[in-house]
């Protein structure tokens, strides 16, 4: 008996994918926002949830970085750093004081893009949210995260950093305009940043 080829192949599962928008944001300070969507793995044994984010600032130049850490310190983060002057956005680890480029079978990012212009610049990427030998994004309990930039479109010493928490299980839908909203506690060092949880400069 010989039966159609498609009935022999098992169906695939769709992989996770990326909104079309990311509704969800955070104001780390008054010059940068990371907007975001986090996407469960699906099935949850396949590990493969993704973070989906778009990080800009209101100036035009210099380097931009986004990291995860265990303990919003840099020592044994990952970041994520865009250089203008190369155009690149890619993942680095981090040690007291510096960042050393993940090898070629770490830069697992997708989607990255890097943009400067009309005041501002954007870098865009999608991460997956556990990576081995990587310090994971959790979909629900604190998560640590920096940021900072610098001066320059080469790599070099920031300008401004800072740490901050976020717990994605906080995040709430709302019914207008089926628009998603992240909803934060902020309790910045000074009390000036908004939409932010523990916005604090980080230490080395």
């Amino acid at each position: 008996l010989l039966l159609p080829v498609a009935l022999l192949i098992a169906p695939t599962a769709a992989q996770p994918s990326c909104p079309g928008n990311l509704d969800n944001s955070i104001e780390i300070d008054s010059s940068a926002t990371l907007y975001y969507a986090v996407v469960p793995s699906d099935p949850p044994e396949e590990n493969n949830g993704l973070f989906c984010a778009r990080l800009e600032t209101t100036e035009d130049f210099g380097w931009v970085g986004f990291g995860i850490s265990e303990d919003a310190k840099m020592p044994d983060s990952n970041v994520i750093i865009g250089l203008p002057g190369d155009d690149t956005v890619l993942k680095y680890d981090t040690y007291q004081y510096g960042v050393n480029l993940m090898s070629g079978d770490k830069q697992t990012l997708m989607d990255t893009s890097l943009e400067q212009g009309d005041g501002k610049t954007v870098m865009k990427f999608t991460k997956y949210l556990s990576e081995e030998g990587e310090v994971d994004i959790s979909e629900s309990g604190v998560n640590y995260f920096l940021h900072a930039r610098g001066p320059s479109d080469e790599l070099g010493y920031h300008s401004a950093r800072m740490a901050f928490t976020k717990d994605f299980s906080e995040d709430v839908e709302t019914t207008t305009e089926a628009t998603t909203t992240a909803e934060t506690t902020t309790t910045a060092a000074d009390d000036t940043v908004s939409n932010c949880t523990l916005c604090t400069s980080f230490s080395h």
